[in-house]
């Protein structure tokens, strides 16, 4: 499926990208097509603080009763079976501002056993969308990213483009990572 929706809305979507990095094989390539699941942070905030029937703020009063806290995380699965040419991942995108619904202060958490890729800046907006500014860290709501390894993917990102060293652009990302077994770039 290319696009996936939930109660209504669609704030989750598969994606293709290439990442030289993960078909290396010693520098000739080829690189390995990542089959992500791509959570749009922007859209599950709208979905959210939606509160038709099929709204995520219906949900969020529902979690609420029943644990005394908000929705403040998620769980990707990705089935895409790994090969030696794919890989199955999670990418974040659009996730300056990070959800808050009942205006709490409660924080964000996007999980997943598979590699993670985070695009662009990430919990770099305060809660009325203002932007924070380079290295700071006030008023940003407690994130976290898990995965089994974390890349981040600069402001300057683009899909189509498959060279080994694309170009760089600023990008701040106000989160705690914790990754699996796979070691990470030092």
């Amino acid at each position: 499926a290319t696009n996936i929706v939930f109660a209504g809305f669609s704030w989750i979507t598969n994606i293709a990208f290439y990442d030289w990095r993960e078909g290396w094989n010693g520098g000739s390539g080829p690189p390995k097509r990542v089959e992500a699941v791509q959570i749009d942070i922007a859209k599950l905030n709208i979905w959210l603080t939606n509160t038709t029937v099929t709204g995520g703020s219906t949900y969020d009063v529902n979690k609420v009763m029943h644990t005394g806290h908000h929705i403040d995380s998620v769980y990707v699965y990705d089935g895409v079976p790994l090969t030696t040419s794919q890989l199955p991942a999670v990418r974040v995108a659009n996730g300056q501002q990070l959800p808050n619904p009942g205006n709490s202060s409660a924080g964000f958490t996007v999980a997943t056993s598979f590699p993670m890729y985070v695009l662009g800046n990430y919990n770099s907006r305060s809660a009325s969308g203002s932007p924070l500014g380079v290295n700071t860290t006030t008023n940003t709501y407690p994130a976290a990213l898990m995965a089994d390894s974390v890349t981040i993917l600069s402001t300057n990102w683009n899909d189509g483009v498959t060279t080994k060293l694309p170009s760089p652009g600023d990008t701040t990302v106000n989160a705690a990572m914790l990754e699996g077994i796979v070691q990470s770039d030092p």
